[in-house]
């Protein structure tokens, strides 16, 4: 709470990743064999090959025909055994004698005799001395190198320490079982992050009772690489447990072999000779799904997929004919070929797919599984996505200085084809987004407005899922690209600004407590790409202001109910942005024929397009729009440009022209929604008006944070009775008043600050607007303390309504009421009068209990009040020459309540106990900064000794003598690390506690003082067999 509040959270939800899948070996038993990714949804498709399951695969071949025929199809893509969006992991299974090369991270390797067909391989007549199986199947690799296996080839299994599905209790007991020595060890699948293996090692002692396993994380770089510790990364798991086998290097031990496993091929039994498959009466080698799409086959291979073949296996799968439609596509869209024919097939393919998306947008699409949309599936698995991205990108390609242009309509349906197999086939996102030369190319077709829409909505999908952030300085000529957007067009961009710009979002976790920030921050202190692409875009001449007309613009107005009633029926809808960007681009274009558009706003109400298009569309349509351009203006405020975008945001007048906004378009009075409670997080399924409103007071509150321009938000009366309260108190204007502009404040006769009090005050007592409404408040009052300001807020009634919803609306909201009880602080601080209305309102024992319960009832939340509270106590008890002053502390319930040394020691003790190191947020922190802020006013008054005794007292009190002391050591040397780096933290103490920073270190410095014969010291306080005070604060 000491600084602006965290970045603002990713706004959409990511697409759920799959997990990934490797090849497992565990033994020469049922569980040794080689699985793909994920299932085929044809029969037959997940059998494992394995050196025991070949005799059977075998024996129902010769038994049953048509299920050999059925198998065999299979191997027409064979590809579906690993699954259709694995198709770059799998290639890094297995390395082959065939092609020598680092083939990834899997530990798997083999040595491959591969026979050929025509000649089968006799079987051995001596057993073989390692583990073999052989290939049912091909296993084609992605792109045009050659098969990563193949039907009949041999594979000899060397390691065996990769295992699935087995729990961390599971490896704890195969680890402790007898045969198994100090080192052996596993690597398996994490339980709790799909993206990371975990390595457990048995450790031997010479006593059996200190024997155990140790767990190890095994994470993942971005590129691939693996890593236990950080500062040792490896290319595979192979090069990492090679590593480990020659050294501990940090591990409790060194690997030595892998986990025994009874009937594995750690045992000495004699293994099977492994069984040759029976060549088969069609030859299947070599193919896969890339024959389909040959344009010009010899004889020989027409006869390797015969058309009845392939219709008989399509009319069984129930693939509506997409494998040959696919194959059609293909064929016709050549280089020299008139891809009007490869349009024709696209269109039917489109047919097949539209409705499945369309099901998708109008259904919830938490419950939509892969098997509810098998025409998108079908299409993906039998290659249509990249051929699509071939076709798209072909004239990239070409050598010619004069580019071939593709017919519009055509990059238009392959767009929106590639968009349904995004949202309905889970996978193929993320494999658009890995490449690189595709996003970029996708940015150049934004220059044409007729495939605008629909690209824009691609790439926002494709950024979405997208590993690393893009580098918006490497799109071509983005200056040029966004000074050719039109209004429509840049407010669509801004919905992909909106993922460039923004850091991710951290959670709330243990994994993103200050501790690992600073450690995270400290690797890494050059700029992050989203700070980076945040300069780049304020490099764009023209940019900001655009966006600052855009967000004041005015649109046309419906009245009363039609209004609500329009709404409510159709914002379910618009959470896809391609259905109401459609439908508006279809009034338009029918209105440009028709001519009978105007630049009036309200020729619309009078035009034909009304019967197909509710007049309220356009409104939802432009409130949908400046959600996203707010959304930009407000990360950018909250950037290391801050004082740059202020500057710029002042001059193009963004706040006078979103308070002419306000009762038309914000907060119109007959919103039925003000009435519904929603959640405040981003995420909330909610209208765009309710995520308008939302993003709104986010940007005055980043708008207002610590920043002198905060008096934009009143017009020129407001500002003349600030001036006013200044003269009255005797005391001087504050400077950034005096140096207000006021020809860039609002107009009119309220503002902005004065309209969002009044419906902050009708605003039901839940409502989540009520949390946003009080940051945006709060954050104008922050930094240092201006009683004008105070009471500016005083005369319209601030405090009552406060204090109203805190102690009898019987508000519950732990979230509301932590906004109240920073704003109550801020606006009580220092500020006598204030104090005297609250003891005015809370004028019954019953009122002042139930106060207290409320600040009692979560100190993480209330700690920014009883600082507030502890801060004007001080000063006020040094003003005693004025009679108000006195007359108000004799008076007071709340000043007298802290007044009581017993009270503020039980805070004291609450606060230091409910944290530590480990455990401290940007959330909670405020908690150790209040502690710290009681015991400099203790020192000030030379009662330090007495408060850090009590501490003592405390913790025998409570039978644990030097825990609460340790603890709050710890607290305070990691105050130190976090605040003498900081700039910015410091300020913010700075002002808002009136106590000089170079205070606040010396108190610190005497606290955590070595000497234990100094009374100002906690190490004197502590008993030495309870010392712990040399711990490192990264130990759990």
């Amino acid at each position: 709470m000491e600084t602006s509040d965290a970045q603002l959270a990713q706004r959409r939800e990511q697409l759920r990743v799959p997990t990934r899948s490797c090849s497992r070996v565990t033994g020469s038993d049922a569980r040794r064999y080689i699985e793909g990714a994920q299932e085929a949804p044809t029969p037959r498709a997940d059998r494992r090959a394995s050196s025991t399951e070949a005799p059977k695969a075998r024996a129902a071949l010769e038994k049953n025909p048509t299920d050999r025929f059925s198998n065999h199809l299979l191997l027409f893509f064979p590809h579906t055994i690993f699954g259709p969006r694995h198709r770059r992991s799998h290639k890094g299974h297995f390395q082959s004698a065939r092609k020598p090369e680092n083939m990834g991270t899997c530990p798997i390797k083999y040595r491959s005799n591969r026979p050929t067909l025509e000649n089968p391989p006799e079987p051995s007549s001596q057993a073989p001395q390692e583990s073999m199986i052989v290939s049912l199947h091909n296993y084609p690799s992605f792109g045009h190198s050659e098969s990563t296996m193949c039907i009949g080839e041999r594979l000899t299994i060397i390691t065996e320490w990769l295992f699935t599905d087995i729990s961390r209790y599971k490896a704890v007991e195969l680890l402790l079982q007898p045969n198994n020595q100090s080192g052996a060890f596993l690597i398996r699948e994490s339980e709790t992050d799909r993206d990371c293996y975990s390595l457990s090692v048995l450790r031997k002692t010479n006593s059996s009772c200190l024997d155990g396993v140790k767990h190890y994380r095994i994470s993942q770089l971005q590129n691939g690489w693996v890593y236990i510790s950080p500062g040792l990364t490896f290319p595979s798991l192979h090069h990492l447990v090679e590593h480990y086998s020659e050294s501990a290097d940090g591990l409790s031990c060194r690997l030595t072999a892998p986990c025994f496993i009874l009937g594995s091929e750690n045992a000495t039994e004699d293994r099977p000779i492994p069984t040759t498959i029976r060549r088969p009466t069609i030859n299947w080698k070599d193919i896969s799904r890339s024959v389909i799409f040959k344009r010009k086959r010899s004889e020989s291979d027409n006869s390797l997929l015969p058309g009845g073949l392939l219709q008989e296996r399509d009319k069984r799968a129930k693939w509506n004919g997409i494998p040959n439609l696919l194959q059609k596509l293909h064929e016709s869209s050549h280089p020299n070929s008139d891809l009007s024919h490869a349009h024709s097939f696209l269109k039917v393919l489109s047919s097949h797919l539209s409705m499945e998306a369309m099901s998708f947008v109008t259904e919830d699409r938490k419950t939509a599984q892969e098997s509810t949309f098998p025409n998108t599936h079908t299409f993906d698995l039998f290659g249509g996505v990249d051929l699509l991205v071939e076709i798209l990108m072909r004239p990239t390609l070409t050598m010619q200085k004069k580019k071939p242009k593709m017919n519009d309509d055509l990059v238009k349906d392959c767009l929106s084809v590639l968009y349904n197999c995004c949202i309905c086939t889970e996978g193929v996102t993320k494999s658009l987004a890995s490449r690189d030369d595709f996003v970029l190319f996708l940015f150049t077709l934004m220059t044409n407005k007729k495939t605008f829409l629909q690209t824009a909505t691609l790439i926002e999908d494709i950024l979405g899922v997208k590993k690393e952030m893009i580098h918006l300085e490497g799109i071509p000529n983005l200056s040029g690209l966004v000074q050719s957007f039109d209004q429509q067009q840049l407010a669509n961009f801004c919905r992909i600004l909106s993922v460039t710009i923004s850091e991710p979002d951290v959670g709330n976790d243990d994994k993103h407590t200050l501790l690992a920030k600073n450690a995270q921050q400290k690797r890494n202190s050059s700029p992050s790409r989203a700070e980076v692409n945040q300069v780049t875009l304020l490099n764009i001449p023209g940019f900001i202001e655009r966006l600052c007309k855009l967000a004041t613009r005015k649109v046309s107005e419906a009245t009363g109910a039609n209004f609500l009633q329009e709404l409510e029926d159709w914002y379910t809808w618009l959470d896809n942005a391609l259905v109401l960007d459609a439908l508006m681009q279809m009034a338009t274009e029918e209105a440009e024929q028709s001519s009978t558009e105007s630049s009036d706003e309200s020729s619309l109400a009078t035009s034909p397009l009304r019967h197909r298009l509710p007049q309220s569309m356009k409104i939802v349509h432009e409130i949908m729009y400046k959600v996203e351009v707010l959304y930009v203006l407000c990360v950018l405020l909250m950037g290391r440009q801050r004082n740059q975008v202020h500057k710029m945001l002042a001059e193009f007048r963004l706040i006078p022209g979103l308070n002419n906004l306000f009762d038309k378009l914000i907060w119109r009075k007959y919103t039925a929604s003000n009435h519904v409670v929603h959640g405040q997080n981003e995420n909330c399924d909610c209208s765009p008006e309710i995520s308008f409103k939302i993003q709104f007071l986010r940007l005055l509150q980043s708008f207002s944070d610590h920043h002198e321009n905060k008096y934009l938000l009143l017009n020129s009366q407001e500002l003349n009775e600030l001036s006013a309260i200044s003269m009255k108190a005797n005391i001087p204007e504050v400077e950034a008043l005096v140096n207000t502009d006021r020809s860039l404040v609002c107009d009119g006769k309220k503002g902005l600050l004065t309209r969002l009090l009044a419906v902050m005050k009708r605003e039901p007592p839940d409502s989540s607007f009520r949390f946003w409404q009080a940051r945006a408040v709060e954050s104008f009052l922050r930094g240092a303390t201006s009683y004008a300001d105070q009471m500016f807020l005083l005369k319209r009634g601030l405090l009552e309504h406060i204090l109203f919803c805190i102690i009898d609306s019987g508000c519950t909201s732990r979230d509301v009421l932590q906004s109240y009880f920073d704003l109550l602080g801020e606006l009580m601080k220092f500020n006598i009068d204030a104090f005297k209305r609250f003891n005015k309102y809370v004028n019954t024992p019953e009122k002042f209990r139930t106060f207290l319960t409320q600040i009692n009832s979560s100190l993480v939340d209330s700690n920014m009040l009883v600082r507030c509270i502890v801060l004007s106590l001080d000063r006020f008890e040094s003003q005693t020459e004025d009679v108000k002053v006195v007359e108000v502390l004799s008076e007071c319930c709340l000043l007298s309540y802290m007044a009581r040394v017993e009270n503020r020691l039980s805070f004291l003790f609450r606060l230091i106990n409910i944290i530590n190191v480990q455990t401290l947020t940007q959330e909670n922190v405020s908690c150790l900064n209040t502690s710290l802020v009681i015991l400099m006013l203790a020192r000030r008054k030379a009662k330090l000794p007495f408060y850090l005794n009590a501490l003592r007292e405390k913790e025998y009190t409570e039978k644990y003598p030097g825990c609460l002391l340790n603890n709050f050591h710890n607290l305070l040397r990691f105050w130190q690390r976090h605040y003498l780096n900081k700039d910015k933290d410091s300020t913010c103490l700075e002002n808002s506690s009136c106590i000089p920073f170079s205070y606040w270190k010396e108190t610190v410095s005497v606290l955590l003082g070595p000497d234990r014969t100094s009374l100002c010291a906690i190490a004197s306080y502590i008993d030495e067999p309870f010392m712990d005070l040399d711990r490192d604060l990264l130990e759990d």
